[in-house]
């Protein structure tokens, strides 16, 4: 009976050996397990950071180029407005040189008439003074 419990003893210790390398794997493949949890985690914390700045910079860019098409916008304004006031002097100008042009042919005709009437005035001055003597 010493001889079979002896065996059932080292059965018993084998298979406890057996259980042991498989524990011992188990707890190898936990540790693992969690390591590549832990970077994983990490990963994920470190992607979500620069997706995080990315959108930030995204963001700030976005807005810049709004201000810019904004500037853009007003400039253009400006410039048709600008436009319209140089349209409307140049109209002015061209009406100016126009009236001018006509007024030069009228003021040569106003010079000869009121040579004409000043000539007539001493022509009468003269002939009253004429009779008077």
């Amino acid at each position: 009976q010493m001889e079979g419990l002896l065996a059932e003893r080292r059965e018993l210790l084998r298979r406890l050996e057996e259980v042991d390398a498989k524990l011992a794997a188990a707890e190898g493949v936990s540790r693992e397990l969690a390591s590549n949890e832990h970077r994983l985690e990490e990963n994920m914390r470190h992607v979500s950071e620069e997706l995080s700045q990315w959108l930030s910079t995204e963001g700030q860019k976005h807005e810049a180029l709004c201000e810019e098409q904004r500037a853009l916008a007003m400039a253009s304004e400006v410039a048709r407005a600008v436009e319209a006031e140089a349209d409307g002097r140049f109209s002015a100008v061209t009406v100016a040189i126009r009236d001018c042009e006509e007024l030069s042919g009228i003021s040569a005709v106003l010079g000869a008439a009121c040579v004409q009437a000043d000539l007539r005035r001493f022509l009468v001055l003269r002939a009253a003074a004429a009779e008077a003597e």
